[in-house]
């Protein structure tokens, strides 16, 4: 076998590995294949805050605990084989296997952007929103995205002109949210890094600069603070929880805006401009562009980090379901200005769209499909197929496309469905078990009748494969 396919499945199975390792702890609370509980992780379970049954939960799980065990390998005429394409669980947000796709695609798709911004606008920032840490995670990413938005108001557009703040000078940007421990506090510390492209400098100084520069040519490195706060551009009132009391805090006009965009909460905004830096963790980068790229790496990873036995401020297993329920629906990465514009692949050249991870378009070459399964360690080839191991392999049929719409139209009713039913958590009374089993039973038997729905529909499907006039098809519901 090729040492490129070689070298990719020996990676996706040391990230499984991983997996399987984090997600043991979880798997054995679960007594017998029924997976049955006897273990207090869903103690904390309450249908009258979380978003899933305790059944949903268990089969995104199982879900996840079988990520990637089938592959679809694909090799071409030029005797190339690549990984086409797998049974994805599809939950970055704690799956490490489906992280690491995303990441990869990520830099694809937003390396190529991010060099050609280097190279068009005159600034860069690398920049770190954060707020302070909680016990309630959902609160805290619904109070980070509240706060970011009043944050862009700032600067939004307002006819002709932009406001003042200081966000109207970004004109390209790129936004991820990172979920971890608090160090010390050992609370959800849920925070933003972005990267910001501008023609016109941030204000984030905390002096006035002509002053600043007055002071240190008179006293060098070490001003005495007097004569520092006598130049300072502003003073805010902000609550130290270390000294348990309020005090006079010295801001920039970046971090007076973010103070009252978190209204009070929080004051601080790291913000450092992106440089030239030659060498980046052991790599060296020819020119500016390049060196930036490498740079925003950060905003392109993973949204959350899982136990691994080394990071203190790491997330445990067993709080990842926490974060599985709580983090909803909610888009945890975002784009702005001009990256927001960018339609679709657009931007990418055919080396760069054919790079993407695990998303090879090459239907123009001829190839085999080779099948592997995941053996606890490595992967096993499993034989050769005719046709794609999986349905979303490839391109669909005009066919298919059809009836992808009729599901679309069943998946949305059952999510307007259910977050209906969901808004009624709000009115159940705290100790009202009986109220929320009835919920939750609801809710279960609404998710089997949508799914029920969907395997119709694709049995229908495989039943008229074999009809002449597909395209004329009459929906089947």
């Amino acid at each position: 076998m090729p040492k490129s396919i070689e070298k990719s499945l020996s990676r996706l199975a040391a990230v499984k590995g991983f997996n399987d390792s984090v997600l043991f702890q979880v798997l054995e609370s679960f007594a017998d294949p029924a997976r049955n509980l006897k273990h207090s992780i869903f103690l904390k379970h309450d249908m009258a805050k979380d978003r899933f049954t305790k059944k949903e939960i268990l089969e995104k799980l199982e879900k996840i605990s079988q990520c990637a065990d089938i592959l679809e390998i694909r090799e071409y005429s030029n005797g190339e084989k690549k990984i086409h394409n797998a049974n994805f669980c599809k939950n970055p947000i704690v799956c490490a296997v489906c992280a690491s796709r995303v990441s990869n695609r990520r830099k694809a798709i937003f390396n190529p952007l991010i060099k050609k911004a280097a190279q068009k606008y005159k600034y860069a920032y690398f920049v770190t929103f954060t707020i302070p840490d909680g016990s309630d995670l959902s609160e805290r990413i619904d109070f980070l995205a509240e706060s970011k938005k009043r944050f862009r108001k700032y600067g939004q557009s307002r006819g002709l002109k932009k406001s003042a703040g200081e966000y109207g000078k970004i004109t390209a940007g790129i936004s991820n949210r990172e979920i971890k421990k608090g160090c010390g506090s050992g609370l959800y510390h849920v925070h933003d890094h972005d990267v910001y492209f501008s023609d016109d400098p941030i204000d984030y100084s905390i002096y006035n600069q002509d002053q600043l520069s007055t002071l240190k040519k008179k006293h060098g490195e070490n001003i005495p603070d007097d004569e520092l706060n006598k130049i300072v551009k502003n003073l805010v009132k902000y609550f130290n929880s270390a000294e348990n009391k309020i005090v006079d805090v010295p801001v920039s006009s970046l971090s007076i805006q973010w103070y009252r965009a978190t209204r009070g909460q929080a004051v601080n905004i790291d913000i450092k401009p992106l440089r030239y830096i030659p060498k980046i963790n052991g790599k060296y980068y020819s020119n500016y562009s390049e060196s930036v790229a490498a740079q925003c790496s950060e905003i392109l990873k993973y949204n959350s980090k899982i136990d691994t036995g080394k990071g203190i401020n790491d997330l445990t297993p067993f709080e990842y379901i926490e974060i599985i329920q709580h983090r909803g629906t909610r888009r945890l990465f975002n784009t702005y200005g001009q990256f927001r514009k960018r339609l679709g692949d657009m931007y990418l050249s055919d080396s760069e769209r054919e790079r993407l991870e695990y998303v090879e378009d090459l239907e123009k070459c001829t190839y085999r499909i080779i099948g592997m399964n995941y053996n606890g360690s490595g992967y096993n080839e499993r034989g050769e197929y005719n046709k794609a191991l999986f349905n979303d392999s490839d391109k669909p049929s005009r066919a298919r496309r059809l009836f992808l719409g009729y599901q679309a139209s069943i998946i949305n009713e059952y999510r307007k469905d259910k977050n209906g039913a969901l808004k009624y958590q709000e009115y159940i009374p705290h100790d009202d078990t009986d109220c929320k089993k009835r919920l939750e039973i609801y809710l279960d038997d609404l998710r089997s009748c949508f799914k029920l729905q969907i395997k119709e529909l694709w049995k229908s499907f495989n039943a008229l494969l074999y009809e002449p006039l597909i395209p004329a098809l009459v929906p089947p519901f």
